[in-house]
């Protein structure tokens, strides 16, 4: 275990922002069209993937970056969505229905696939895996999709399998469920819609639909994300109509937002909200080519990021209490770049995960 970050050098260029963040590095995938972007859990390594099945990982710190490219399979269909499962395992889920586990090896430098299940749909019918989630206190993982069985949890077993839990329900989404978490100290799920402005939440013990609230947006505002932010109570939404605006968690009553003018949406963008500092900021994307920073707390503008070329298509940070945001964007020939910022001085006890 060592430190990442003590090798990296100083940030590229400053921006305008309050939180500190400059640019690391860029990173050219030579990747069509990245469409998810997750990073580790330690801050160290980051997987990619794009809609025809392209799966990359990274490791920041090295002078080459690329560590493991591989292709799905044609019937696993492409990548919809991507969870860290842990320190050891990434999942990802597909534009089939597919769920597939893959372990961490090689020194840290290598994707094994662990195991897969047929999470929604038959496996052959475009079913995606819109959404998923793990719960580290109960090793549970959570996936939403379109139609029957929309909501459905799987033990992460100790050997690296995926075993469906028994629900005493079945849930059936009749509009996409664009996003899915645990909440309330993994004692609850919450399942938010793309074209319904509603939440639904669910108990997990014993699992059982729990209630649904209506969002004070009108029937035209799609949800492209949403993040919850436990520690101050809020969800954030990021509306494809308005742009990120926050609900009080317990009422979904709108308690920020900001105006359509200040806000350019940006529609095209699969993952368009982040956290930083545990949950004390937002970012979201803004326009074609920039991220705005807001603080949770009160909706204050807290400067703007800008990706070195392209328009954005997804963006994610790592937890906790550390400055990490990388961003995905789409260059003018076809293929996508990573932007990655940092703010060296609070991550300089950042650590490796082997």
């Amino acid at each position: 275990m060592g430190s990442f970050l003590s090798s990296l050098a100083p940030g590229i260029f400053s921006m305008s922002n309050d939180v500190g963040l400059v640019v690391y590095t860029t990173i050219d995938t030579n990747i069509p069209n990245v469409t998810s972007v997750r990073v580790h859990p330690a801050g160290s390594l980051i997987v990619v993937g794009n809609d025809t099945g392209s799966i990359a990982l990274y490791r920041i710190a090295d002078v080459n970056h690329l560590c493991h490219r591989f292709s799905l399979t044609y019937e696993y269909g492409g990548v919809s969505e991507i969870c860290w499962i842990g320190h050891d395992y990434v999942a990802i889920g597909t534009t089939r229905g597919r769920l597939i586990l893959f372990k961490l090896e090689g020194d840290g430098r290598r994707l094994y696939e662990s195991s897969h299940v047929i999470a929604h749909g038959d496996g052959a019918a475009q079913v995606a895996v819109d959404s998923l989630a793990y719960d580290l206190k109960t090793k549970c993982v959570v996936s939403v999709g379109d139609g029957k069985k929309s909501v459905r949890m799987w033990d992460h077993a100790e050997d690296g399998s995926l075993k469906e839990k028994a629900q005493a329900i079945s849930t059936t989404a009749y509009s996409i469920p664009r996003y899915v978490t645990f909440f309330r100290e993994g004692q609850q799920l919450l399942v938010a819609f793309l074209e319904r402005p509603v939440i639904q939440t669910f108990t997990i013990n014993p699992f059982a639909f729990a209630q649904e609230l209506r969002l004070e947006l009108d029937e035209d505002h799609y949800i492209g994300n949403a993040l919850i932010l436990e520690t101050s109570g809020k969800l954030a939404i990021y509306s494809l109509k308005f742009g990120c605006c926050f609900f009080d968690l317990s009422t979904m009553t709108r308690v920020l937002s900001h105006s359509p003018q200040s806000q350019k949406c940006n529609a095209e963008c699969s993952q368009a909200l982040a956290s930083l500092r545990d949950g004390t900021y937002v970012v979201s994307a803004w326009g074609q080519s920039s991220i705005m920073i807001v603080r949770a707390s009160d909706g204050k503008h807290c400067g703007s990021l800008k990706v070195r070329r392209g328009k954005i298509r997804a963006i994610d940070s790592r937890p906790g209490q550390e400055d990490l945001l990388v961003a995905s964007s789409l260059t003018d020939d076809g293929l996508s770049t990573l932007t990655i910022w940092s703010n060296k001085l609070r991550m300089s006890n950042a650590s490796t995960p082997m």
